[in-house]
């Protein structure tokens, strides 16, 4: 498959720097690619929780709500228990709630109502429903008729066979597969840097992938902060 004219390289997961690489570009919005979601990587944004009606109607009596609409109090209660088990993701939900407590002046409240226990449970429902994927990155469809001048494509195992084309019959070529192939190397105006995550592909398709791309004198990043100068 033919694909645009630019600098192409290679960056495995384990190389040195390589998540801050990944972080970097995605905080300064470039585009980082993947087929599916997986463990490692998602491609939809966290979802939003919700307290529990009765939790939420307690919390709209908080000392500090003031003259505030109460749904706008109670979703600041929210967004910073979010915050904060964001920030401090070695604390537990629990340490992360208590904060909060203290931070809106919750806890005499919360005693009347026996509530500590509803709000430890939510928060605790707020992490362990996240999902464990590091990484929030688009899916190939999400990119379609974007374009950026440094691109990250992960590949997976079933797109290598793709790479050849004289390897891929007739009968495979346009396909559903092929097209999204496609859509994914011609995202990059300059740069275009394939990511080989040694979790994600087979060791087959891993060494297929290596001497494909060694034919090809696609050159190999030995340390990740050669891309960070690019980002």
């Amino acid at each position: 498959m033919k694909i645009k004219k630019g600098v192409y390289t290679i960056i495995y997961n384990d190389t040195p720097q390589f998540s801050t690489v990944i972080e970097k570009a995605l905080s300064n919005d470039k585009l980082v690619i993947i087929n599916k979601k997986n463990d490692f990587y998602d491609t939809n944004k966290e979802k939003e929780h919700v307290f529990p009606h009765k939790l939420a109607c307690i919390l709209e009596e908080g000392p500090k709500r003031k003259n505030r609409d109460p749904k706008i109090y109670v979703k600041s209660i929210y967004i910073d228990l979010i915050d904060r088990m964001k920030s401090n993701k070695s604390a537990t939900s629990k340490a992360a709630v208590n904060y909060i407590v203290g931070l809106h002046d919750l806890a005499a409240l919360l005693n009347a109502y026996k509530a500590f226990g509803l709000f430890y449970e939510f928060a605790e429902k707020c992490t362990t429903s996240g999902g464990s994927a590091k990484y929030l990155v688009r899916s190939i469809e999400a990119v379609k008729g974007l374009d950026s001048n440094v691109v990250f494509f992960i590949l997976n195992d079933s797109f290598y066979y793709y790479f050849d084309m004289d390897n891929v019959s007739k009968d495979r070529r346009y396909n559903k597969e092929w097209k999204k192939l496609y859509v994914a190397l011609t995202r990059s105006k300059d740069k275009l840097i394939f990511i080989l995550d040694k979790r994600m592909l087979s060791q087959e398709i891993l060494e297929k992938y290596e001497e494909y791309f060694a034919r090809k004198n696609v050159s190999v990043i030995e340390n990740g902060n050669k891309c960070l100068e690019w980002l």
